[in-house]
């Protein structure tokens, strides 16, 4: 079974699970569409795109506005028994992977945010 998510933050609208389009919960009553509530993820590994293109100064987070906004989806897929695999990028690197632009750092503070581990692969680009 094949399992993909997509967030870019928690404004946007959709994500997919298994290639089928869900739409988030609306404060209006505009769309009848399934929400990241409506779905069983017990088991389940979920991949979730995340806008975690935060400003780092020193190996530091300056502004976590971003990744706490993504905070009420990690902790539901969490919750509810899902293994969440978070992707994003930092900056706009060449040709080549550059050091200044890992999301080391992001990893680091992120783990500070949940009471999960926090593991990064270093190996993806």
């Amino acid at each position: 079974m094949r399992i993909s998510a997509t967030f870019f933050a928690w404004w946007n609208t959709h994500f997919f699970i298994n290639n089928k389009i869900f739409f988030k919960k609306s404060r209006t009553k505009m769309f009848n569409k399934k929400s990241i509530t409506d779905i069983d993820v017990k088991g389940k590994k979920v991949l979730v795109r995340v806008d975690f293109n935060v400003p780092i100064k020193d190996g530091k987070i300056k502004d976590d506005t971003r990744m706490t906004a993504a905070l009420p989806t990690i902790n539901f897929l969490l919750d509810h028994g899902a293994a969440v695999i978070l992707f994003s990028h930092l900056g706009r690197p060449k040709d080549e992977p550059d050091p200044q632009f890992s999301m080391e750092p992001v990893a680091r503070h992120l783990a500070t945010l949940i009471p999960n581990r926090v593991n990064f692969a270093s190996d993806c680009v």
